[in-house]
C-alpha cells in the first residue's frame, strides 16, 4: 500500500489512472515534509509493485494526518513523524472504505520522530478532541 498526502500524491494519481510512471505534482504542500516529493525516484518500481501485488494507493489530507498525530500522542504517548501518521491515517481510511477488513495484520513503520516537526506537532495537539 502506498500512502501520500492529498497535497502531493503523484503515485496515488498515477495508480488510479493505471499509469506506468508518475507525472510531477504541481505545487506540492503537506505537513509531512518527508513525503512532499512531486516526482519520486523509482516511481515505476513502486507502481509495478502495487499492480503486481494487488495493492492500492491512498491519499489523506493534512487534517487526517494531524488527527493521527494527536490520537497516537494521547493514546500511546508517542510523538510520531507526520509521515508515519500519514500511513496510520491511510490504514484507517482503507478499513473505513472496506479495502481492509480490520482483521488483517498491518505493519506501519514509523522511522522518524515528531520532534523534528514542532509546527506540525503543535498544530496536531491544538486540533481539538477527536
Amino acid at each position: 500500500m502506498a500512502a501520500q498526502s492529498t497535497g502531493c500524491a503523484p503515485v496515488v494519481r498515477a495508480f488510479a489512472a493505471g499509469a506506468r510512471r508518475v507525472e510531477p505534482w504541481v505545487d506540492p504542500h503537506t505537513v509531512a515534509f518527508g513525503i512532499n516529493i512531486p516526482a519520486p525516484l523509482g516511481d515505476e518500481l513502486m507502481l509495478d509493485a502495487l499492480y503486481a501485488t494487488g495493492g492500492t494507493a491512498v491519499a489523506v489530507d493534512d487534517r487526517e494526518i494531524l488527527a493521527e498525530l494527536r490520537a497516537i500522542a494521547r493514546a500511546e504517548g508517542l510523538v510520531l513523524c507526520p509521515e508515519g501518521a500519514t500511513c496510520l491515517a491511510a490504514v484507517r481510511r482503507l478499513v473505513g472504505d472496506g479495502w481492509l477488513t480490520g482483521t488483517e495484520e498491518v505493519v506501519v513503520v514509523n522511522t522518524g520522530t515528531g520532534l523534528k516537526y514542532p509546527e506540525a506537532v503543535a498544530a496536531a495537539l491544538a486540533g481539538g478532541d477527536d
